[in-house]
């Protein structure tokens, strides 16, 4: 989604890293949870990443594409979602999802 269009309510909560040159990551100071990720793609396009569990309606959510850094998991999963092992593999799939998202969002389509 485009930063423009997210509001949070608790600011100063809200403590942010920078785990690359792109990313900036929002975590709740408190329990540090995840709250959001504001990622700048190109001069004036800048998005924003809300973890999908802080949403009241999860049905307005999309479909689940990948699964990266699989590597990680605990658990096996067999819900048909393509699932991605290694940091290398896992940064270019979500690169390319990414990048896909923004370009149809620009084109006035929908992932």
């Amino acid at each position: 989604m485009w930063a423009s269009n997210v509001t949070l309510n608790k600011v100063d909560k809200v403590e942010y890293s920078r785990p690359g040159l792109l990313l900036k990551r929002g975590a709740c100071s408190e329990c540090q949870q995840p709250i959001l990720a504001y990622m700048t793609l190109f001069p004036g396009v800048r998005l924003a990443f809300v973890p999908g569990n802080r949403y009241d309606d999860q049905g307005v959510l999309p479909k689940a594409s990948a699964h990266i850094f699989f590597h990680r998991s605990q658990h096996t999963l067999d819900d048909g979602v393509a699932q991605y092992k290694g940091f290398i593999k896992s940064e270019l799939v979500i690169s390319w999802l990414i990048l896909k998202s923004a370009v149809l969002q620009l084109m006035g389509k929908k992932a």
